[in-house]
């Protein structure tokens, strides 16, 4: 394995992993305002969302963007630091990504758009 100063390491496979700090999930943490947005959006839309479509587009997102992921990983573009995220991976790729942020995103777009498709229809 080699090692540099700043924590990076790759193994003899090609993954690199990177590790600084104590242990803290503060990945997990960005999430709070996804949800901060989402929570009140969602109240506000659920019956305008066309939830068959949403959850497409969802799984949609997830299979255009996890070998995206896996291969900046892989390719060393895109590094994690093992301190800082929960821990459990997906296809090497840290839970945090395909269960908050690729099932977020979208969803919180398309509860943005019903939001103002509603706000419009008042006006």
């Amino acid at each position: 394995m080699a090692n540099d100063e700043d924590g990076v390491t790759q193994d003899s496979k090609g993954a690199f992993e990177y590790r600084k700090g104590k242990w803290a999930p503060l990945w997990a943490l960005f999430m709070v305002p996804f949800l901060l947005i989402a929570l009140p959006l969602y109240r506000w839309v659920r019956r305008e969302v066309n939830w068959k479509a949403a959850w497409i587009t969802v799984v949609l997102f997830e299979l255009l963007l996890m070998p995206v992921e896996w291969y900046s990983l892989r390719r060393g573009h895109w590094v994690y630091n093992e301190a800082r995220i929960l821990g459990p991976r997906v296809f090497g790729i840290p839970i945090e990504e395909p269960l908050l942020y690729y099932l977020f995103s979208p969803l919180i777009i398309i509860f943005i758009f019903h939001a103002f498709l509603k706000w419009g229809e008042r006006k």
